[in-house]
């Protein structure tokens, strides 16, 4: 489709390097941000654009989740809670700094609410 040919227009390398770019962001941010607890692999040969993190396990993801939905109009990926209490975040070519920039301060006031109460 349009979003294969848009890649493949822009070259799979600048796509990796875009993803990861971003992703590594992500994870510095997730590292300053004490409530998370990274799980993915620091910025490196093994990572990938996938950052996941866990949240206090007196924190709930799902209402975490609705709240940066409800409140951002963000949708964050939810690992299943049986087995993670988590977020994850996945940057991709249609993703840019402005988005992560948003994301991140919304997640950023979300975490700050939950430690209030």
């Amino acid at each position: 489709g349009e979003a294969i040919g848009r890649m493949l227009a822009i070259g799979m390398a600048d796509v990796e390097k875009h993803n990861i770019g971003l992703r590594d962001r992500i994870y510095r941010e997730f590292a300053r941000m004490p409530q998370l607890r990274l799980v993915s692999p620091p910025p490196g040969p093994l990572a990938t654009a996938l950052v996941a993190a866990a949240l206090p396990d007196a924190d709930d993801s799902k209402v975490l989740l609705d709240r940066m939905r409800d409140r951002h109009q963000i949708i964050i990926k939810m690992a299943e809670k049986r087995w993670f209490n988590g977020i994850r975040l996945s940057p991709h070519i249609f993703s840019d700094e402005a988005q992560v920039t948003q994301a991140l301060a919304a997640l950023r006031t979300e975490l700050e609410a939950f430690a209030k109460f």
